[in-house]
């Protein structure tokens, strides 16, 4: 009597990646590398650039600093002994910056290509099945009614597979993120593009404004051109901020406050959730509370903020510079009128502003 018991086809070999997966695989960890060190770096001229309007916090002495304006131009000249030196501003500012970007967009790309070689394997996996399966059909006679039902079980599996692999798309090479396609979505329309997360996005929006914030503040009071007239540093302060803050036009005056709010804002987020992913790779892509495992021990810290004490660190820090920005335009506290620039300063100044917000 020939016997009806159930027989599964033969696991396939799994076959060795493609050279191209290969390479994926050495280039992305070099990239998240390099992505990372630039980080570190430009975070050392963040750190720097950011003491000035904090140290507009503390309370004025007059025996020693006459003014919020004045300190914070004290801080700013020590900080670009470090980050605008003949080494340093090309290393510290520019290169950093721009390697973190490239690298970023580079790593990008390249899980985008993973995505795509991992789709083919998988594919190629899935007709190799089907085509056991199709041979182990054809099989001794004997053999064939009691493996019909199971055959049929396993091709309606690997077809319904095929299906799903043609509507779904989900990431396995990163941690952060997982992108899955309902089945409902046509393959053709199925993207190919990982979803950016929070701090994927800060870093797309700050790239304007960071752009913007160079242009007025760094090279066009470089420009040799009159009126500038190549503006030195020295005379370049935070007493063009007080200028900005304080001037007479609307649009120069609210335009000036909504880029240095945005600015802070979103660099501060952005580089503290940089460090935090840095300190914790598992930690959320945002300044969200970490999730809790079962059985994992709550510290001291968590029990008193609820796990919110990276938003906590961002908010004490966008609201300190904010206050300190204040206080050097003389507001909250702020000694008002600041320094006295001299006229031909405050021209060269004045088109500066206008120019960057295109009003000149």
């Amino acid at each position: 009597m020939p016997s009806t018991t159930s027989r599964a086809p033969p696991a396939a070999a799994s076959l060795p990646p493609p050279p191209l997966l290969r390479l994926i695989s050495t280039v992305q960890p070099a990239l998240r590398l390099v992505q990372n060190a630039s980080a570190v770096s430009f975070s050392v001229f963040a750190v720097v650039h950011l003491a000035a309007p904090l140290s507009a916090l503390l309370p004025s002495r007059p025996k020693y600093l006459s003014s919020a304006e004045n300190r914070a131009n004290g801080i700013l000249l020590v900080g670009r002994e470090v980050y605008q030196g003949e080494w340093t501003e090309p290393v510290l500012v520019w290169g950093s910056l721009t390697v973190h970007v490239l690298a970023g967009v580079a790593l990008r790309w390249v899980k985008v290509a993973e995505r795509v070689e991992r789709r083919k394997v998988r594919r190629e996996e899935v007709k190799r099945r089907a085509r056991e399966l199709a041979s182990l059909s054809s099989g001794a006679e004997d053999e064939l009614s009691g493996l019909s039902k199971a055959t049929e079980l396993e091709k309606d599996l690997v077809a319904d597979e095929v299906d799903e692999l043609e509507a779904e798309l989900v990431a396995t090479t990163t941690a952060d993120e997982e992108l899955v396609v309902p089945a409902a979505v046509p393959a053709s329309t199925a993207p190919l593009f990982p979803v950016p997360n929070v701090h994927q996005r800060t870093g797309y929006l700050l790239a304007p404004l960071v752009l913007h914030h160079a242009w007025m503040h760094r090279l066009l009071p470089a420009s040799p051109l009159p009126p500038i007239l190549s503006l030195s540093p020295s005379f370049f302060n935070y007493s063009f901020t007080s200028l900005a803050l304080n001037h007479d036009s609307l649009i120069l005056r609210l335009g000036s406050a909504a880029s240095y709010a945005a600015l802070t804002a979103l660099a501060t987020y952005h580089g503290l959730v940089g460090w935090r992913i840095l300190l914790d790779p598992t930690s959320p892509r945002s300044l969200r509370p970490a999730r809790r495992y079962p059985g994992q021990k709550e510290s001291r810290v968590r029990k008193v903020t609820g796990g919110r004490e990276w938003q906590a660190a961002w908010v004490s820090l966008v609201a300190g510079v904010a206050v300190g920005t204040a206080r050097i335009a003389g507001f909250l506290g702020g000694e008002k009128g600041g320094v006295a620039l001299p006229a031909f300063v405050a021209k060269r100044m004045e088109y500066v502003l206008r120019r960057g917000f295109a009003q000149a």
